[in-house]
């Protein structure tokens, strides 16, 4: 894979196998740096040469440097996941539209006036929406799905705790907790490793475009993206 651009007049080249030195004067200044790339020497402009090319100069060439990053795109592991978390989202929410309908009909009107009905299917019917929109992020493949996918498993632990806390003491109270831990809670925990899994991957991204090495900082430890890096 190759890149050629020109950047001040200077044509660049960008390939698998290094950055390669530029024809014309633009790297050859008094403060470029000199830098070995697989054996050869190349001559790597310095950020005040760099400051002096134009916005789409630069863009031009992020975006050849972009086209070099290392993505797993092809990777089974994240095909076979990504299936998982579409079965789980499309089909919680598929399964969870006939439920209201079915709560609606079957809950009754408490002395409260029909409030404790209009909580329950009003929570359902939010878990069941939410879960539909992140289902259709995902599909998409969209960065924001990271939002849907966060949402869904904290209200799904929500979901667990109410039916849990509120059928206590009743004959309800065994098929509770067997659907918290056996449904609830395991769905929520494959949610979140997924959000857990779709940040650190942007993060290697990220640190590869920086020109770090992304496996030295946790996850936990990861500055945000929109800052500059530290010491910059």
């Amino acid at each position: 894979m190759s890149y050629r651009s020109r950047v001040n007049g200077a044509a660049w080249s960008i390939s698998d196998v290094g950055l390669s030195a530029p024809i014309s004067p633009l790297g050859a200044g008094a403060n470029a740096e000199e830098v070995v790339v697989q054996g050869v020497n190349h001559t790597v402009p310095t950020q005040h040469e760099i400051a002096r090319w134009t916005r789409e100069e630069r863009a031009e060439v992020a975006r050849m440097l972009d086209g070099l990053i290392d993505r797993p795109a092809n990777d089974p592991d994240m095909h076979r996941r990504r299936f998982i978390v579409l079965l789980i989202t499309g089909g919680g929410a598929l399964l969870l539209f006939p439920w209201v309908v079915y709560l609606t009909i079957a809950l009754p009107v408490t002395e409260s006036g029909g409030a404790w009905r209009t909580a329950w299917v009003g929570f359902d019917v939010m878990l069941a929406a939410t879960l539909a929109a992140t289902a259709w992020l995902v599909w998409w493949r969209r960065a924001v799905a990271i939002v849907g996918l966060t949402a869904s498993s904290a209200l799904l632990v929500v979901d667990a705790w109410f039916d849990v806390c509120l059928s206590w003491g009743t004959s309800e109270q065994s098929g509770a907790i067997i659907t918290a831990f056996a449904v609830n809670l395991p769905v929520s925990a494959v949610l979140a490793m997924a959000v857990i899994t779709m940040l650190r991957r942007t993060f290697v991204v990220t640190q590869q475009l920086r020109g770090e090495d992304a496996t030295t900082v946790s996850l936990w430890r990861q500055p945000v993206v929109m800052l500059p890096p530290d010491g910059a």
